[in-house]
């Protein structure tokens, strides 16, 4: 893949297929660091090839859950 920031991409949503941009890789990450990009998503820089968002290792989407014996 091309440098990331410098293309547009492609946020495909897993639970509806519904699909933004194309953005800016600074407004992706911007929603990703809001929470908005579920793991289930899918990107794209040519709405050909799709790769999960967590597989796009700038997107910082590497996150861990604690599970505690009240939950």
């Amino acid at each position: 893949m091309e440098e990331a920031s410098s293309q547009p991409w492609f946020l495909r949503k897993h639970q509806d297929g519904s699909v933004f941009g194309p953005i800016s890789f600074d407004q992706l990450s911007s929603w990703t660091s809001a929470a908005q990009v579920a793991p289930q998503d899918v990107v794209s820089t040519d709405q050909q090839t799709w790769l999960k968002a967590p597989m796009v290792p700038q997107l910082g989407m590497d996150w861990l859950v604690e599970v505690t014996s009240e939950h």
